[in-house]
């Protein structure tokens, strides 16, 4: 109980970028951050995989994502919706920036794609990344 109320009350938070970024902002891959020590994965995209790449077009299309994500983060006002957990604990959130959804931005910019629940739709995400990921 304790720890729903601490996300609800970070949920709130409406912060700069900069402010953010000293308050504890740091980017792990294309679609998980740490922000004020809780690990928060972005909800509804899936990033190429970056620590257990499948090809070397997947970790560079992961580094690439990581970067976009980054830049993302800091361009703005972060603000984020917890709207669950994953099955590693981490806080899964509608993140935004600005308003403006993250999840899309990184969709539409080539850097995720959507999520949907599954070995099936895992493998074929990762196909797409090792077979038409391309620089």
């Amino acid at each position: 109980m304790l720890r729903a109320l601490i996300v609800c009350a970070i949920c709130s938070l409406a912060l700069p970028a900069g402010k953010a970024k000293a308050d504890g902002l740091r980017v792990i891959d294309g679609d998980t951050f740490v922000f004020i020590g809780m690990t928060i994965r972005i909800a509804d995209m899936d990033a190429p995989e970056q620590f257990k790449s499948r090809c070397p077009a997947e970790s560079l299309a992961a580094d690439r994502a990581t970067k976009a994500l980054t830049r993302i983060l800091k361009s703005g006002n972060l603000t984020f919706e917890a709207v669950g957990y994953d099955k590693y604990e981490r806080t899964l959130a509608n993140v935004y920036v600005d308003g403006k959804d993250v999840a899309l931005h990184m969709i539409r910019e080539g850097h995720a794609l959507p999520y949907y629940p599954g070995n099936r739709h895992r493998l074929a995400r990762a196909h797409y990344w090792c077979r038409y990921y391309r620089e």
